[in-house]
């Protein structure tokens, strides 16, 4: 591997901040958005369960296409997106990292800075859940809120 310059790793290195920056922003999204359906689906299914209110079949099949559509809506198109743009931004910084030597064992020490998985990042193989475990809240979600409208002034 060819020796880098100084301005080289001064560019190498402003890229890596921003790439991390730009994961850091994009997690913070996708966990803001899961957090914030969490405590409005449970509130909704609580208020529904608790209440007087008396919804008919069509009425609770209704809200159910609601609730599912935007489950989808956010599922397939907006974590879907935020997903494929810190995958991306993952590529980029192990690129990088890689190409600094911070993979590399004896670079600047005994052993590699980072761990040798991570140069995996955005791969299939990678080990992160971040995104995987964020659906799974926000299904969770929906299945606390349709269980609240089916089962509305029941409990």
């Amino acid at each position: 591997m060819a020796k880098l310059t100084q301005n080289e790793i001064t560019i190498l290195i402003s890229q890596l901040e921003e790439r991390y920056k730009a994961m850091h922003i994009i997690r913070e999204r996708a966990q803001s958005v899961s957090l914030w359906t969490l405590g409005l689906f449970a509130t909704g299914a609580g208020w529904l369960v608790q209440s007087k209110i008396s919804l008919d079949y069509s009425e609770k099949i209704t809200i159910s296409i609601i609730i599912l559509v935007i489950y989808l809506v956010l599922r397939l198109y907006y974590l879907k997106d935020l997903r494929s743009g810190f995958i991306g931004q993952q590529k980029v910084a192990a690129r990088i990292e890689n190409t600094l030597g911070l993979f590399r064992k004896g670079r600047f020490c005994t052993e590699s800075i980072l761990p040798s998985t991570w140069q995996n990042a955005g791969e299939k193989s990678c080990e992160g859940n971040f995104f995987n475990t964020t659906f799974v809240i926000i299904g969770i979600s929906v299945v606390i809120l349709l269980f609240g409208i089916f089962f509305q002034g029941k409990l």
